[in-house]
C-alpha cells in the first residue's frame, strides 16, 4: 500500500474513532443527567457560559489543542475528559487497524472490534467519571460478544455459560438485599468472557485488570478517591489479552510440564 494512502487511512481512522469517542462521552454525560431527549438533537454548549459551540470548536482533539483547552468566549478551562476520550478512542482505532495489517485481525473482526471498543470506551468513561455503568450498554455489549464468539471463536460452550451468568446476575441484582460491590464490573467481565470465549482469556483479562487497578488505586487514593473505577482496568486487560499475550496459558503449560516430569 502506498505510504501516502496509508497515512491518509490512519488520519481518517483517528478522526473516526475520536468522533465516536466524543459522541460516546456526550451520551454518557447526558445520560447521567437524565437528558436522553437531547442526546441526538441537542447542541453542544460551553458548560460554563452556555455558549453554543461553532463547528470549528467541535473538531475532535484538534479544537481542544487550538483553543488551549479553554472556551473561546469565557476562557474557562474545558474538562480534559473530552480531549482524553477523543484522543484515546482515535488512537485505539489506529491501533486496531495496525493489528489488521499484521494479520492479528481479519477485516470482519476489525469491524466488530471497532464497535466493541467504542462501547468499552463509553462504559469506561461512565465508570471513571460517575462510578456508574449503564445496563443497556452492558447488555448490548454482551449481545455483540455472543455474536462475535459464535462467528469467529466458535466456542459454543461459552455462549450458554455467558447467558446463564447474565441471567444469574440479573436475578441477584433484583434482590433488595443484594449489595455486591462492583456488580456492574462483573457484568462487564461476563461481556468480555462472551467476546473471548475461553477461560484462559478471562483469567488473563482479570490479571491485567488487577495490575492496572493497583496502579489506579495508588493514583486516585492520593487524590482522596475511595471508589476505584474497575471497568477501565477491565478494558485495559481485554485489549492486552486481545494482542495474544497470555500469562495464564503460559503458567498452565509450565505446570503441566512440571507434573509430566
Amino acid at each position: 500500500m502506498d505510504n501516502v494512502i496509508l497515512v491518509l487511512i490512519y488520519i481518517a481512522l483517528f478522526f473516526l474513532g475520536a468522533s465516536l469517542g466524543s459522541f460516546s462521552l456526550v451520551i454518557v454525560r447526558r445520560g447521567h443527567n437524565n437528558d436522553w431527549k437531547s442526546w441526538l438533537t441537542g447542541k453542544s454548549i460551553c458548560e460554563s457560559c452556555k455558549k453554543t459551540l461553532e463547528w470549528w470548536e467541535l473538531i475532535p482533539t484538534i479544537s481542544f489543542l487550538c483553543l488551549g483547552g479553554k472556551c473561546s468566549k469565557c476562557r474557562t478551562k474545558i474538562d480534559p475528559s473530552h480531549f482524553l476520550c477523543e484522543t484515546f478512542s482515535g488512537l485505539m482505532y489506529v491501533a486496531l487497524f495496525v493489528m489488521y495489517q499484521i494479520d492479528v485481525l481479519t477485516l470482519p473482526q476489525l469491524i466488530f472490534s471497532f464497535i466493541v471498543n467504542t462501547f468499552m470506551i463509553a462504559l469506561s468513561a461512565s465508570d471513571f467519571l460517575y462510578r456508574e455503568i449503564n445496563v443497556i450498554g452492558v447488555y448490548i455489549l454482551g449481545g455483540i460478544g455472543l455474536i462475535y464468539n459464535a462467528v469467529f471463536n466458535q466456542n459454543y460452550i461459552a455462549i450458554p455459560i455467558a447467558i446463564g451468568l447474565f441471567v444469574l446476575l440479573g436475578w441477584l441484582c433484583s434482590k433488595d438485599n443484594f449489595t455486591l460491590i462492583g456488580s456492574g464490573d462483573i457484568d462487564v467481565a461476563v461481556c468480555i468472557y462472551a467476546l473471548l470465549g475461553t477461560a484462559f482469556g478471562i483469567v488473563d483479562v482479570i490479571l491485567y485488570a488487577a495490575l492496572a487497578g493497583i496502579v489506579m488505586f495508588f493514583t486516585l487514593y492520593r487524590k482522596g478517591e475511595k471508589a476505584i473505577p474497575f471497568v477501565p482496568c477491565l478494558y485495559f486487560g481485554y485489549f492486552v489479552s486481545s494482542l495474544g499475550i497470555s500469562v495464564s496459558q503460559a503458567l498452565f503449560d509450565l505446570f503441566q510440564r512440571m507434573f509430566q516430569l
